[in-house]
């Protein structure tokens, strides 16, 4: 057979069946023929199918099966707004223009929270060293948040329905939260209830005869750093007045001269500063109001005509007092204008005769002094500060820290 096989492959077998040997047939010769193609189908036949098995699930994928979910955040948050430190558990909150929340601490202590709804956070007040905090919103609503716990949560939430809320404060180890509204009046509420008290100070009765026009908003708030039971109110317009909250009245009356932005206290708590809109500081004795101690414009140049130049608002002031240095005051804006009327955006460190400016690339949304010590009436220990900055543009979001 083997021999036939060969032969037949190099052509040298006859092609008709009666030529062939009898011990080969005609089926062996169809049999020959198709050797090749019959191993090949032998071999198909020879893997079987996969069987079905009776519960196997249909792998039928469609997009109803899949949504989309934040997995990581990186990179500094978007369109911040607001920011707030806590001395005591160095923690940085930061709100942005969405309604996030953003608690960062030591490495690994990164808190992530949200508000409902798109509301801009305009104000953030640590309760320091108790883990919890409160948070101003643009729809004149207050939260308060409690992040003891893994996930943060709102514990307490006040709605103000009549009035525009414009600045707020809250004391170091007080239960009383402070609220100054547009119409210029100040509410007080409870900060364990969340609940207002129902003591008003109203803002006819703060000024009474000082001023014959409405005083504008409450832009400042801010208690005496020797005596809590005296709280200090500016209004946009520059007026400003030093409350007795035992006795509900007004201590004392200040008409500054410009429209006011900002008040800081002297840690001794017998001076404050202001910042005002046309780039000017002023400082005031408390038990001096007729006129301020000092006035003086840091950035202003003096023009052709013995005036100074107009300068950019100074948007916020803070008055630092070092142990073993003069006093440092910080403060954004104050630049006089350019060309075109373009200013540098700025953060202007003076310490005694030294004036350092720190110039941005961007607008500065807020600062503030990273201090060692929760008390307003104590120095800055070592020697050393830090200040962290925000820094916005319309695309485009910077932190600087310094």
């Amino acid at each position: 057979m083997e021999k036939y096989l060969c032969k037949r492959k190099l052509g040298m077998l006859p092609s008709n069946v009666e030529d062939l040997p009898p011990d080969i047939n005609a089926s062996d010769q169809v049999y020959q023929r198709f050797t090749i193609k019959g191993v090949i189908d032998g071999i198909r036949s020879s893997v079987s199918a996969p069987t079905k098995l009776e519960n196997e699930v249909e792998e039928t994928l469609h997009s109803g099966h899949f949504q989309v979910c934040k997995t990581v955040r990186h990179g500094f948050p978007y369109q911040p707004t607001a920011v707030a430190f806590d001395p005591v558990q160095h923690l940085l909150a930061i709100g942005t223009k969405s309604g996030a929340l953003r608690i960062l601490g030591r490495p690994g202590v990164d808190i992530y929270c949200q508000h409902f709804g798109e509301v801009a956070v305009i104000q953030i007040l640590f309760l320091m060293n108790e883990g919890a905090l409160v948070t101003v919103c643009s729809d004149d609503t207050l939260h308060l948040w409690n992040f003891r716990q893994k996930i943060p949560e709102i514990v307490h939430t006040l709605k103000f329905q009549r009035e525009r809320i414009t600045y707020c404060h809250l004391p170091f180890q007080s239960k009383w939260l402070y609220i100054g509204t547009e119409r210029g009046n100040v509410h007080i509420a409870n900060i364990e209830s969340f609940l207002l008290s129902g003591y008003v100070i109203n803002w006819n009765k703060a000024i009474e005869l000082s001023r014959k026009t409405h005083p504008g908003c409450v832009v400042h708030l801010s208690d005496n750093p020797v005596d809590p039971n005296k709280l200090l109110i500016g209004f946009e317009t520059g007026a400003i007045v030093l409350w007795d909250l035992k006795s509900k009245t007004a201590e004392f009356r200040y008409n500054a001269p410009e429209a006011l932005r900002s008040i800081s206290w002297h840690h001794e708590g017998k001076q404050f500063m202001c910042s005002h809109t046309d780039g000017s500081l002023t400082t005031y004795n408390i038990k001096t109001p007729q006129k301020p101690m000092s006035v003086m414009m840091p950035h202003a140049k003096i023009g052709k005509d013995g005036k100074p130049d107009p300068c950019k608002p100074i948007a916020k002031v803070e008055w630092k007092s070092l142990r073993n240095s003069d006093p440092l005051v910080i403060f954004s804006g104050g630049m006089s204008y350019e060309r075109a009327g373009r200013t540098t955006p700025s953060i202007t460190v003076m310490n005694g005769k030294s004036t350092t400016v720190l110039e941005m690339e961007h607008n500065v949304v807020d600062f503030v002094p990273l201090c060692e010590t929760p008390w307003q009436n104590d120095f800055i220990s070592d020697g050393k500060y830090k200040c962290f900055v925000i820094l916005m543009e319309i695309k485009n979001e910077e932190i600087l820290k310094k």
